[in-house]
């Protein structure tokens, strides 16, 4: 179970709570993860048709992890963020400016 505020971009879990920001964005997005009970995330950005355009699959939070991937080569549209933990997706909507 987990609710998605979308003023804020974030995503409360059971355990964990995620946020990205900024939305819109330009050329870095940060992800911040708090209360990770897993030893790994993977992050996932998807275009508009599903393409998967870029993946990480060794992200390695701690209580508390922030994390700034560059995104510059991104053209401007929307995105889908998909965060992986365990065995729950996150997505969240995000516009590149």
């Amino acid at each position: 179970v987990f609710t998605q505020s979308k003023t804020t971009n974030s995503v409360t879990t059971d355990h964990s709570e995620f946020s990205v920001s900024p939305n819109p964005f330009d050329n870095y997005i940060l992800i911040k993860a708090e209360g990770c009970d897993h030893n790994r995330l993977s992050v996932y950005i998807l275009d508009f048709s599903g393409k998967v355009l870029y993946k990480n699959d060794n992200l390695h939070p701690v209580s508390v992890s922030e994390t700034l991937l560059e995104v510059g080569f991104l053209k401007k549209g929307i995105y889908f963020f998909v965060i992986k933990q365990g065995n729950e997706l996150i997505t969240f909507k995000m516009v590149k400016q």
